[in-house]
C-alpha cells in the first residue's frame, strides 16, 4: 500500500484549519484523524513552539481579518443576490 509522506506546512495548515474543502478533501480519512489526535504536549520540543504557534495564529487571524474587510462588499452584494 502506497504511504503517502506530507510537507510539514500541509500538517500545520490542517491543523490551523486553513485548508480549503477541495484540499481536505484529497487526505485520507485515516490521515486526518491520526493528524486529529496527535498529541503536540508528548513530543520533546514542544515548550520551544509554543511561542511560534501563538504567532502564527496571530498572523492567521489578521490573514483572515484582512481578507473579509477586504471582500466585505462582495460578500454583502453576493448574499444579497442570494436573498433576492
Amino acid at each position: 500500500m502506497y504511504k503517502r509522506n506530507y510537507h510539514p506546512l500541509v500538517i500545520l495548515l490542517y491543523v490551523s484549519g486553513m485548508l480549503d474543502a477541495k484540499q481536505l478533501c484529497k487526505l485520507p480519512k485515516t490521515t486526518k484523524h491520526n493528524w486529529n489526535q496527535f498529541k503536540h504536549e508528548n513530543y520533546y520540543g514542544n515548550d520551544w513552539t509554543t511561542d511560534y504557534i501563538a504567532q502564527f495564529e496571530a498572523i492567521k487571524d489578521v490573514f483572515s481579518s484582512k481578507f473579509f474587510s477586504r471582500n466585505k462588499k462582495r460578500i454583502s452584494k453576493h448574499a444579497w443576490r442570494i436573498s433576492a
